[in-house]
């Protein structure tokens, strides 16, 4: 009788769970795992779609799809820390190295993706005469970019350039630049 009366115990009561309190759990569950990747994906779908209909420049296209997945890295990296609830002090720290990071990061992608606005653009032809860039006597870095295309040839659709740009000051070379090339950009940077 005594293992008869065991199952029989009371009913155990159970609290009810206030349905704001069950909403903040389960939109903080949501905000950890898949709100933020999914957002920066809906995101760069939208920015694939405006490239595709030419209604961004490419640079910007690039530039933001870059940003988003730095992004979307991080989130991965720190959803831990910040599941913690980390003290403020802490907290500002995690900040300051993101920003950080991120500008050590994205500055260079930018400066070869945004190398700005040219001072002087020019075509090139083979075996033709030098060409002087007008720094106006502005000395700095400066960024030269070359972007070539060939001509189309029937049964050679893969087809390469190699060139070599001389530079230098007051009709003197100071350094040549040997580039090769699949008929698209690249760049070097000279003082």
């Amino acid at each position: 009788m005594a293992v008869s009366d065991r199952g029989r115990g009371k009913p155990i009561r159970r609290q009810a769970i206030p349905e704001q309190a069950l909403r903040r759990v389960l939109v903080a569950d949501a905000l950890r795992t898949w709100v933020v990747p999914t957002v920066a994906l809906a995101l760069g779908f939208v920015v694939f779609v405006l490239f595709n209909v030419e209604l961004i420049a490419p640079r910007t296209a690039v530039t933001t799809a870059g940003m988003l997945a730095l992004g979307v890295v991080f989130f991965y990296a720190l959803r831990r820390f910040l599941a913690a609830r980390p003290p403020i002090p802490i907290a500002g720290m995690l900040a300051a190295a993101v920003l950080l990071w991120s500008a050590a990061i994205m500055s260079p992608f930018y400066r070869d993706i945004n190398p700005g606005t040219p001072i002087f653009t020019t075509e090139l032809a083979r075996g033709g005469a030098p060409v002087s860039v007008p720094l106006r006597g502005k000395p700095g870095r400066y960024q030269l970019v070359g972007e070539g295309h060939l001509l189309p040839a029937q049964g050679r659709e893969n087809r390469s350039a190699a060139y070599h740009i001389a530079v230098g000051r007051d009709g003197q070379t100071e350094r040549v630049i040997h580039c090769g090339a699949w008929c698209g950009r690249s760049g070097s940077t000279f003082a």
